[in-house]
C-alpha cells in the first residue's frame, strides 16, 4: 500500500467505523478485533492500528458521557414536569417528620 494514501484509508475506515456500528455500541473487545482484523488484513500498519484503537476508545467513552448527559437532562426534565418527588424533596420531609416527632407535645 502507497503511505500516501494510508492516511486517507485510515480516515475513511474511521468515518466507516462511526457510520457502520455506532460510537456509543463499541465496545472495547469489539474496537480491538476490528484493528486486529485490519491489521491482519494489512490494511494498515501497526502504528496505525494502535493510533486508530486509542481513537475509537476515546470516541466512544466521549460518546457514552454525552449520553449519560443528555439522558439525566431528560429524565430531570420529565421529573419536574410530572411534578415526582426528588429524593433531596423526601429527605427534606424526613427531617421536617423527625422535627416534629422531637417536639414535646402540649
Amino acid at each position: 500500500m502507497l503511505r500516501g494514501y494510508s492516511s486517507m484509508l485510515l480516515d475513511l475506515l474511521k468515518k466507516t467505523l462511526w457510520t457502520g456500528i455506532g460510537a456509543a455500541a463499541l465496545t472495547e473487545k469489539r474496537a480491538k478485533e476490528i484493528v486486529k482484523g485490519l491489521m491482519e488484513a494489512k490494511e494498515i500498519s501497526e502504528k496505525e492500528g494502535e493510533t486508530l484503537l486509542e481513537e475509537l476508545l476515546k470516541q466512544g467513552e466521549k460518546t457514552k458521557k454525552e449520553i449519560e448527559g443528555f439522558v439525566e437532562a431528560r429524565i430531570h426534565a420529565i421529573i419536574e414536569r410530572l411534578e415526582l418527588a426528588t429524593k433531596a424533596d423526601i429527605e427534606e420531609l424526613k427531617q421536617k417528620i423527625d422535627s416534629l416527632a422531637s417536639k414535646p407535645k402540649d
